[in-house]
């Protein structure tokens, strides 16, 4: 499972749709948000979004890019 905002999704659902621009994810083990900016890859694993961490206020952190895969 995946959490996505607010939402849950399962693999299945997400193998069968890209994510769209700007979803929250949020790591609840390091208490972390990121927003998906843009899709890089897709492969037999699953597909790798460029993302930046939010701080508390919404806002991006100065050099904070990352990848995510899902």
């Amino acid at each position: 499972m995946t959490s996505l905002g607010s939402r849950t999704i399962d693999y299945e659902e997400k193998t069968m749709r890209q994510v769209p621009r700007g979803t929250l994810i949020h790591d609840e083990v390091h208490g972390v948000t990121y927003r998906l900016q843009a899709k890089l890859g897709q492969g037999g694993f699953g597909t790798a979004y460029r993302a930046v961490e939010l701080n508390r206020n919404g806002g991006e952190k100065r050099g904070s890019a990352t990848c995510i895969k899902l």
